[in-house]
């Protein structure tokens, strides 16, 4: 599922990976990258759109996939399968999402069906909302080991924005 904003995201991350060697001529481009990926997923975020917001997720956990197996020498077989894990769950929300044919008709089988499990804010949970849910869970969880302030702001993003399309 690659879209535009995993190929901008690859460009982005190529240029800090790139510049964030200690012999680069210029380490302000690594500074730079960060500010232009944060800016991505803020202006993603202000969309509030659910496609949008779930591409943009899409692109992400396709990037950090290949810089995984590309940038690091000894990736986990527990950090691939947490990727691949993310990226289901993104296919699972955007293909039940796209099955019913935007946000009306996902509205429309809230208030019609015959849903009986709610979450704490009394909202129905379906496919869609738990994919959601796990996939915010995974992003807090790594952003418990983060070391880099500007990681840890990309991934706060990622997940600030999963919450708006609830």
């Amino acid at each position: 599922m690659l879209n535009g904003y995993y190929r901008n995201i690859v460009v982005i991350r190529r240029s800090r990976y790139e510049n964030n060697k200690e012999d680069a001529p210029n380490r302000t481009e690594v500074r730079h990258s960060y500010d232009l990926e944060i800016d991505l997923l803020s202006s993603v975020g202000k969309t509030k759109n659910f496609l949008e917001i779930m591409k943009c997720e899409s692109g992400e956990l396709e990037a950090n996939k290949e810089d995984l197996l590309e940038e690091f020498k000894y990736p986990t077989m527990e950090q691939i399968n947490s990727i691949n894990k993310g990226l289901e769950r993104v296919d699972v929300a955007l293909s039940s999402f796209e099955k019913m044919e935007g946000k009306s008709s996902y509205i429309g089988l809230i208030y019609y069906s015959a849903l009986r499990h709610f979450d704490s804010k009394g909202l129905p949970i379906d496919l869609v909302r738990e994919a959601l849910a796990g996939q915010r869970q995974s992003i807090t969880n790594s952003l418990s080991g983060m070391n880099i302030k500007e990681d840890a702001i990309i991934y706060q993003l990622r997940r600030d924005n999963l919450l708006l399309t609830v």
